[in-house]
């Protein structure tokens, strides 16, 4: 399956529940976010920025769908209601009051402008393409200095074809 394939297969099993519980924002952010822009990269989660509250809520009603509840093993780079949940084909790793640790402290993951991918008949909310750039910038990992390159390789494409 492709990227995008594997991410709409299990849409269902999971947006209907965010989409009633949900009584905060709530972003698809990550590799899926970079793939609903245009990205051609892999997904191996679905990565769910969510309050606490909703992520307490989630968990409530995924009992038999746990991976893992608590902090993330062995990531001191960022802070959260942690928990993942398998919806095949991927798991979906919810994050409430996301935080990463900078040279300054902890500063909370917020998103400040949004928009809407639709795929499987569902708008799902993602950052726009600026605003995952900066998360990726924040994030400040290898892997996000990989994928901030193809974020910026897609943005330049893209205004070429707009700008020819």
């Amino acid at each position: 399956m492709t990227a995008l394939a594997d991410i709409e297969s299990g849409l269902a099993d999971w947006v209907p529940d965010i989409r009633r519980l949900a009584r905060d924002p709530w972003w698809i952010i990550g590799s899926t976010a970079l793939c609903l822009l245009g990205v051609a990269t892999e997904v191996a989660d679905i990565d769910l920025l969510t309050s606490v509250r909703d992520a307490d809520a989630l968990t409530r009603v995924w009992p038999g769908r746990h991976v893992a509840v608590g902090p993330r093993p062995g990531d001191s780079h960022f802070r959260s209601r942690y928990s993942r949940y398998m919806f095949d084909p991927l798991v979906l790793e919810v994050m409430g009051d996301l935080e990463v640790h900078r040279a300054d402290g902890w500063q909370p993951v917020r998103i400040e402008r949004t928009r809407h991918c639709r795929i499987g008949g569902y708008d799902l909310p993602i950052p726009t393409m600026s605003e995952q750039m900066r998360l990726l910038e924040l994030f400040d990992r290898p892997k996000d200095h990989a994928r901030l390159r193809m974020l910026q390789d897609l943005a330049s494409a893209q205004s070429m074809k707009i700008h020819p």
